[in-house]
C-alpha cells in the first residue's frame, strides 16, 4: 500500500487524563484528529454542580476536535456516531476502560495503545506506581496493538525510560508522556505505508499492575524501611502512605531511609527539630520529611511536631488495634 501523507491518516484519539495530551498535541499536528473521545465529565463543588472537562476535552474544544463522550460502549449512537468518522486508526492512551470487540475491529489500520510499561511487564490500570513500588531499575513505553486480553497485544515500538532513585509518580509521569508522542506518531505513519512490525509478548513474562486501592497505602511498619519509602513514593497522589496516630491517620508524602536503625517497628526511635522524626521498621529507619495529620495541612516534620509533639517509643499503629 502506497504510504499515505499525514495530513490524509484520519486518526480518532481515546484519552482523558493530563499524561494524554503530549500524545494528542502531536498527533494533531501531524495528522487529521478528526475526534476525540473522552470520559464523561465530571462534577465537583460543595454543590456538586460545576462540571469539570478532562484535560482531553478542553484541548479538543479549543482546537475544533469533535468529542464524544459515551457514558457506555453500548450506546449505539456513540457506535454510530463513531463509525461516521471512517477513521484510518484509532490511538488510546489513558482513556480508563477496556474497549468492546466491535470498537478494536472498526479502524481501517488497527487501533493502537501507548501503556506506561515494558511489556509485557506490569500490565493494568497502575504501571507507573507499581514500577516505583516495587524498586524497578528502569521502566518505559509500549505501543501495543490493542486485542480483546489486556494489554496483551502485539507490541509495536517501545523505548526504555531509567528510574531516578528518588523517583515519583509526578516525575515518571512527565517522562512517561514526553516519550509516548513519539512512539505513537511512528506506529500510525508505518501503518499507513504498511511497514508496521509485531512482535508477540512473551505471556511467560506477564506480570500485572491493578489499580490501586485505598488500602494499598496503608503501612506495615514490619517491612523494610527501603519498601517503605518506595511506597510512599509510589502511592504520592493517592492513595497516599498512611499509618495512624491513635485513632487518627497520618499521610507520609515524603521520607528517606535511615540506614542502620534498629528497634521495634513502628516505634518513633528520634522525634527532634535536629533529628527529625525516625521511625524503626522491620530494616532500617524512615525518617519522615512531610507528613499531613488527619484534617490538617501537609507539613515538613519540623512543623508537624510542634503541633503534633511525639516522644521516643511512641508506637505508629495500624488503625484496626489502636
Amino acid at each position: 500500500m502506497p504510504e499515505r501523507t499525514t495530513s490524509n491518516v484520519k486518526v480518532v484519539f481515546f484519552g482523558t487524563p493530563e499524561i494524554a495530551l503530549p500524545t494528542l498535541t502531536v498527533l494533531h499536528e501531524r495528522f487529521d484528529v478528526v475526534c476525540a473521545v473522552t470520559r464523561p465529565d465530571r462534577t465537583r463543588g460543595r454543590d456538586r454542580h460545576k462540571l469539570e472537562f478532562s484535560p482531553v476535552k478542553e484541548f479538543a474544544l479549543a482546537h475544533n476536535i469533535a468529542v464524544l463522550q459515551p457514558e457506555s460502549h453500548r450506546d449505539e449512537g456513540f457506535r454510530e456516531a463513531l463509525a461516521a468518522f471512517d477513521a484510518d486508526v484509532f490511538c488510546v492512551m489513558a482513556f480508563g476502560l477496556i474497549l468492546p470487540q466491535w470498537l478494536i475491529d472498526m479502524p481501517k489500520l488497527g487501533i493502537f495503545n501507548a501503556h506506561t510499561s515494558l511489556l509485557p511487564l506490569l500490565r493494568g490500570a497502575a504501571p507507573i506506581n507499581w514500577a516505583i513500588i516495587n524498586g524497578f531499575s528502569e521502566s518505559g513505553v509500549s505501543i501495543q496493538r490493542i486485542v480483546k486480553k489486556l494489554d496483551a497485544g502485539p507490541l509495536l515500538w517501545q523505548k526504555k525510560i531509567p528510574l531516578e532513585k528518588n523517583e515519583t509518580v509526578e516525575t515518571l509521569t512527565a517522562k512517561m508522556a514526553a516519550v509516548a508522542p513519539e512512539g505513537m506518531c511512528e506506529t500510525v505513519r508505518l501503518a499507513a505505508s504498511g511497514g508496521l512490525v509485531e512482535r508477540e509478548q512473551d505471556e511467560s513474562l506477564a506480570t500485572y499492575a491493578p489499580q490501586l486501592q485505598k488500602e494499598d497505602g496503608r503501612i506495615d511498619w514490619n517491612r523494610s524501611a527501603a519498601e517503605i519509602e518506595r511506597q510512599v513514593r509510589g502511592m504520592n497522589p493517592w492513595p497516599g502512605a498512611f499509618t495512624y496516630i491513635n485513632d487518627s491517620y497520618l499521610k507520609i508524602w515524603e521520607a528517606e531511609v535511615a540506614e542502620g536503625v534498629s528497634g521495634e517497628p513502628g516505634t518513633v526511635v528520634a522525634c527532634s527539630t535536629k533529628k527529625g522524626l525516625i521511625v524503626a521498621c522491620g530494616k532500617d529507619g524512615l525518617l519522615i520529611k512531610t507528613c499531613q495529620q488527619e484534617n490538617h495541612k501537609k507539613l515538613e516534620t519540623a512543623s508537624f511536631l510542634c503541633g503534633c509533639p511525639l516522644e521516643i517509643g511512641f508506637h505508629f499503629g495500624d488503625g484496626e488495634t489502636n
